[in-house]
């Protein structure tokens, strides 16, 4: 049996740092055995003019086997085969390493920005190039060496731009998280329809059992009840999203939800106190729903959030007997903290620079340990009542 790593994807990104790939990435690597072995097939029929079909077995032969080893996170795309023939002679490993070639110097030839159309592919890899690196982040990468064509970087702006070059105009699928309010739902269509932040309606398709789910949303509460959409979107060619063609996971939240109150800032109009009033900027409530996602888990006492007259935010716990606030003033560029324990009638406060993320972070684990003690407690009470 013989054995010839083609390809070295390497990830990098946050997400890999542990030497991991999330489970959603894996379509991503499997999209590689259809763009390798369909430019393969092209080749052969370029090569062959007078054949009139793939040979038998075609595919089989040049199945792709994937392992990994250390890194941010490096997977060994390798061909395996039954053949005997001297390395480098194999006609199975020929024609994958030539496939391998031809998609590799399409990406170097966008990422190097080089002048006219990137060398071709055959129409039908292309389905296959649209699922690799889809589910890549803004501030992520894959990595592949190329003797040829040297390192060989696929990022989301790269993948666009090929998927651009492609033959026709055609919207570009990518993986998307997408908050929106609920319009109406159809289950015979298996389609509801949803409002985005910008107040255009688009479409998203969804399976049976989300079809279940969305049957507690009433009438009355069309346009008004949110929900948080992971799956696949498809945009045009400037990046405006057009619909949702798969929601891999659907959540309906409630309005006490902070991602929901966030939201609900985002629609304030200037001078909403008394004509007086200054809406959170978009960046302030961008920064304060990651810290709040960064530091809020399960089901833990969620806060609820409160426009100051002067543009800030302002986030009310009671934890326990823990009367906590935390404003977030972005015309002093500090984050106060104020907690005041119920029981011994104390107070502690703490003030950090809004844009420190280094204390923001601390302040964080500093919610996340009040949080933690009080689920602690509550969960001795429950013992103590059940003995």
């Amino acid at each position: 049996m013989s054995r010839e790593i083609l390809l070295e994807p390497r990830f990098e990104g946050e997400r890999f740092r542990d030497h991991s790939l999330p489970f959603s990435l894996l379509r991503d690597l499997e999209a590689l055995q259809g763009i390798i072995l369909e430019i393969a097939k092209s080749d052969y029929k370029e090569n062959n003019p007078t054949r009139q079909r793939i040979p038998r077995g075609f595919s089989d032969q040049l199945e792709l086997h994937l392992s990994t080893r250390a890194g941010s996170f490096v997977a060994e795309v390798a061909l395996i085969t039954d053949g005997s023939l001297l390395e480098g002679f194999d006609p199975h490993f020929q024609r994958a390493r030539a496939a391998c070639d031809r998609f590799l110097a399409s990406l170097a030839h966008i990422q190097e920005q080089r002048q006219g159309p990137p060398p071709s592919l055959p129409d039908t890899a292309w389905p296959y190039v649209e699922k690799f690196g889809r589910g890549l982040q803004s501030d992520e990468s894959i990595c592949m060496a190329s003797s040829k064509n040297g390192d060989v970087r696929l990022t989301r702006e790269i993948r666009r731009q090929l998927l651009r070059s492609r033959p026709g105009s055609k919207p570009l699928s990518e993986d998307v998280k997408v908050l929106a309010k609920v319009v109406d739902v159809r289950p015979r269509d298996r389609v509801m329809s949803i409002e985005l932040r910008d107040g255009r309606v688009i479409p998203c398709a969804i399976n049976a059992e989300q079809v279940a789910d969305l049957r507690d949303v009433r009438v009355g509460d069309f346009g008004a009840r949110w929900a948080l959409i992971r799956g696949i979107g498809l945009f045009d060619s400037s990046q405006q999203l057009l619909r949702v063609e798969e929601a891999d996971a659907l959540e309906l939240l409630d309005n006490t939800d902070p991602i929901v109150q966030i939201e609900q800032l985002r629609e304030l109009p200037a001078g909403w106190l008394d004509g007086k009033g200054v809406p959170p900027s978009a960046l302030l409530l961008d920064q304060i729903g990651a810290w709040l996602e960064n530091h809020l888990r399960g089901e833990e006492p969620t806060p609820r959030l409160y426009p100051t007259p002067e543009g800030g935010v302002e986030a009310e716990w009671l934890i326990g007997r823990l009367d906590l606030s935390i404003e977030f003033d972005p015309n002093n560029n500090t984050v106060h903290w104020h907690a005041m324990d119920l029981d011994r009638d104390t107070v502690e406060e703490d003030i950090v620079p809004l844009h420190d993320a280094e204390n923001l972070q601390a302040l964080g684990k500093k919610l996340e340990a009040a949080l933690d003690a009080d689920e602690r407690s509550a969960s001795d009470n429950q013992e103590d009542e059940n003995e």
